[in-house]
């Protein structure tokens, strides 16, 4: 069956390519399900390698000449991509050693999608367009591992990677700073941007540098997800570290400021991210969005014995693995106890999620102190 619905699919002609299209839908979502589904020794379903290039040869005229996958603003065909990415996912793992320019198409059909909802108004209301990225995020992460020990992977992704991951920031921090709290309890919510953050994990220093925001990650840092948390602390440390070291270029040319906190900062109009919020240290001021988490302690804060010296993310994570409650644990509390544990058991979770955020805050404040006594020494002895 699995080479029947392959070959069929690659017969299928681009206008055929849409969501209205019932058989065309229902064999892409059985070759998906038989393809992604494990046996019961643990393999999964595979596809002669012949067949799996046809049918990615196929895709690759469908993103060309089908109307339907050029529709990010139709829920049905959204739902359509998603089932595509999936699909993508799938042959991915079987033609990974295979070179060829289906590489560059799954790359670039990513960069579309990012590229068309980041600037669309329908991504934080409608969950097609976070299942389709959702299902493009996966993907795009499958891919950067694969990549690893592949050359053709890895050329493919350095050719696309900077407009993928400053399209996945815009996209995390829009929904970031969405003022529906409600849906990040939301389980597909939560999995759409736990996926995202990890591609937004990949960006490199200098692409953080300029898309940055320090006001925008502050919020990000009091988030009710840990993923988001842990990105907006390394993305943090990375902006604040390289403004600290651009203020001690500038104290070596003129005598330093006395610190203070930048409270009435107003943004200028530069057309640029890192500088909108007033948060960028361009005197010997403290950021002010920072400030703002240190000066707001959370509310019946508990005691704990917490390493904040940790260094890298993986101490982090087990140094604060006590401020989390599982999904597990919150679904054993509902049967047990009835659904109204399982509210509180929430609310617990979200006041651990603002004291993680609170800590991580801290050990911002912390090296930021650090690297700007080293730099203010530095330029005196050298005064």
């Amino acid at each position: 069956m699995l080479n029947y619905w392959a070959s069929e699919l690659g017969a299928t002609r681009p206008h055929e390519v849409t969501i209205r299209n019932t058989a065309t839908v229902r064999r892409l979502v059985l070759l998906v399900v038989a393809l992604s589904t494990g046996n019961e020794d643990g393999s999964s379903s595979n596809l002669p390698q012949h067949r799996a290039m046809n049918l990615l040869q196929a895709i690759r005229r469908w993103t060309t000449d089908s109307d339907a996958l050029q529709a990010f603003d139709d829920q049905g065909e959204l739902l359509l991509q998603s089932v595509l990415f999936k699909l993508l996912n799938a042959l991915s793992f079987q033609v990974q050693e295979l070179p060829g320019a289906h590489w560059e198409m799954m790359f670039g059909m990513i960069s579309s999608v990012f590229a068309a909802l980041e600037t669309s108004n329908v991504t934080g209301s409608s969950p097609y367009a976070m299942l389709a990225l959702e299902s493009a995020s996966r993907l795009a992460v499958n891919l950067i591992e694969l990549g690893q020990d592949e050359d053709d992977i890895l050329s493919a992704w350095e050719d696309q990677s900077d407009n993928i991951l400053v399209s996945a920031m815009r996209l995390i921090g829009h929904k970031a700073s969405s003022d529906d709290k409600s849906l990040r309890m939301d389980r597909p919510v939560r999995q759409y941007l736990e996926i995202l953050s990890q591609v937004c994990g990949h960006a490199p220093d200098r692409l953080v540098l300029s898309h940055g925001s320090v006001a925008e990650q502050c919020q990000m840092l009091l988030e009710p997800l840990t993923a988001l948390q842990m990105l907006a602390y390394k993305q943090l440390l990375v902006e604040l570290t390289e403004q600290v070291q651009a203020l001690s270029i500038q104290m070596e040319i003129k005598a330093p400021t006395s610190p203070t906190i930048d409270e009435d900062a107003k943004p200028e109009d530069t057309g640029s991210r890192d500088d909108s919020d007033g948060d960028k240290m361009v005197e010997s001021k403290f950021p002010k969005s920072l400030w703002t988490i240190l000066t707001n302690p959370p509310k019946g804060f508990p005691a704990m014995d917490v390493n904040v010296d940790a260094d890298d993310e993986s101490n982090l994570k087990e140094d604060f693995s006590l401020l989390s409650v599982g999904h597990d644990q919150l679904q054993e509390e509902e049967e047990e106890y009835g659904v109204g544990a399982g509210v509180a058991a929430k609310a617990e979770k979200t006041m651990s999620h603002t004291v993680l955020g609170y800590l991580l805050a801290w050990k911002l404040a912390f090296g930021l102190f650090e690297n700007t006594v080293s730099a203010l020494f530095l330029t005196m002895d050298q005064h």
